[in-house]
């Protein structure tokens, strides 16, 4: 149960922004990336899910400073389903919140999920 840092990598393209939480298990969350607004952000989720291996995608309005900030589950464009899978998917992140973060909220001791998160800004 710990809060996972994410790397950064600015990819070639303008205004192109990688971000990765790596082998999150149960019961990890990523530490929330801010700076997604007003971007078109799709995310990638792989791994191994062990027995219920469950990945949530949420997002906050909230600010870094709020010590309990309010998150919720995203949905993936253009169908409005939550991004809460057992699975690998690559969706395209339908809101637009100021905080994104992983949660891996079920699994084993065998879960570990890579999640990584691509945001271009709209120009």
């Amino acid at each position: 149960m710990s809060v996972l840092p994410y790397l950064q990598e600015f990819v070639g393209t303008a205004g192109v922004v990688k971000v990765s939480w790596l082998a999150l298990k149960n019961g990890d969350t990523g530490a929330p990336f801010t700076g997604v607004a007003g971007s078109r952000v799709t995310v990638q989720v792989t791994g191994t899910y062990g027995a219920g291996g469950t990945a949530l995608i949420e997002g906050s309005n909230n600010g870094l400073a709020d010590v309990s900030p309010t998150w919720f589950t995203l949905s993936a464009e253009p169908t409005g389903v939550p991004i809460n899978t057992g699975g690998d998917i690559f969706a395209k992140i339908l809101e637009n919140p100021h905080m994104v973060r992983p949660n891996i909220t079920a699994g084993d001791a065998a879960t570990t999920i890579d999640v990584r998160m691509t945001i271009a800004a709209l120009m």
